[in-house]
């Protein structure tokens, strides 16, 4: 239930995630930094070719799927390249003239990290595989190393990072208790028909023993 939770959310994250790397690098040819922003953006492709082709063969594997946990690796090594790539884009990619791509990389990787909480909180560590990567190096980069120490803005950067996992943790919790309480709800349904089933079956012997017993009486 976890993966197919999981898959269902699958391509609309990859299509966004793919229309956030052409914006990505529509801005780097703005700023004049194309042949940095071509690298950048092929490695983005090799991304959207690893999460693109494993959420299509999940959709083509007939349901239930023999090994759940095959596919939990293979999207938790996507998440994880997409983490490191948008983990680049704020950190080696970042620009080093201060233009509007400083706020629009920050932007983007804010966006995609505490917007994909939901689509991937069905699966433990799936998100954070890509939040980690994607969020705290550029936080690092940006307030102590590209332009020296700034503890304050450093800090706070942090803290709003630890608070966005903080929501993926819980978010976890709360779609694990939820499919735990549906897995026990569809216990309950079979367990139900079941014993509609031998109850029809009793009644059905209750009358042909009624029929028998008054075609004796009749007979007697």
């Amino acid at each position: 239930k976890q993966v197919e939770e999981l898959f269902l959310f699958v391509p609309s994250a990859v299509a966004f995630s793919f229309v956030g790397a052409i914006a990505a690098l529509v801005a780097f040819i703005d700023t004049g930094e194309t042949f940095k922003g071509l690298v950048w953006f092929s490695f983005s492709v090799v991304v959207l070719f690893v999460r693109g082709v494993t959420g299509l063969a999940y959709r083509q594997t007939p349901k239930p799927v023999a090994d759940p946990a095959f596919w939990t690796r293979m999207m938790l090594i996507g998440n994880l390249l997409a983490g490191v790539q948008w983990g680049l884009l704020g950190t080696v990619c970042y620009p080093a003239a201060h233009n509007y791509r400083e706020l629009f990389t920050v932007l983007v990787i804010t966006s995609f990290v505490a917007g994909s909480i939901t689509a991937f909180s069905a699966v433990k560590w799936m998100h954070l595989a890509m939040a980690i990567p994607a969020s705290v190096p550029p936080a690092i980069y940006i307030f102590f190393i590209r332009d020296g120490s700034n503890w304050l803005g450093g800090s706070m950067a942090i803290f709003f990072v630890c608070c966005v996992l903080y929501f993926s943790y819980k978010q976890y919790h709360i779609v694990a208790a939820r499919l735990i309480v549906e897995l026990d709800n569809e216990e309950l349904l079979q367990q139900s028909l079941a014993q509609n089933k031998t109850l029809v079956h009793s009644n059905t012997e209750l009358r042909l023993t009624t029929v028998n017993e008054q075609e004796a009486r009749q007979e007697a």
